[in-house]
């Protein structure tokens, strides 16, 4: 199972649950001049449509960490963070970015997201993520 489910976004600072492999870990992130979180949602759109690699990086002060995605074939990707790694298809994947936002913005809403986040939400991407996860 892949999920990836928002915990806390406050004072541009995110804290990111990725569950892969059957493992759960948690992942603190800052706030950069880049959006890390809409850059996962601009990843998502270009890995299911068109690349072939892609990695977002999720700075830590000093430290990086980098969750990968990789295309195996039109309709499978293999993601991987830390030492975990997990095939799954596409559909599963563009599922597991729209739960994110969608979960966030239900038990929240998006004034909130850009007070916490220092970001504007990434919704015309999100409606991209989405037609293309209709049509996978």
């Amino acid at each position: 199972m892949f999920k990836l489910r928002i915990l806390i976004l406050e004072h541009g600072w995110a804290d990111l649950e990725i569950t892969i492999g059957g493992q759960s870990l948690l992942v603190s992130f800052e706030h950069t001049p880049n959006d890390v979180l809409a850059d996962i949602v601009l990843g998502s759109i270009q890995l299911v449509t068109y690349l072939d690699t892609l990695s977002v990086c999720l700075p830590y002060g000093s430290q990086w960490e980098y969750l990968y995605m990789k295309r195996i074939d039109s309709t499978r990707c293999q993601v991987s963070f830390r030492s975990h790694s997990q095939q799954l298809t596409m559909k599963q994947y563009a599922r597991a970015v729209l739960r994110m936002f969608d979960s966030y913005t239900y038990a929240r809403s998006v004034q909130e997201y850009i007070k916490g986040w220092g970001h504007v939400f990434p919704q015309r991407e999100l409606e991209i993520l989405r037609s293309n996860y209709r049509i996978l």
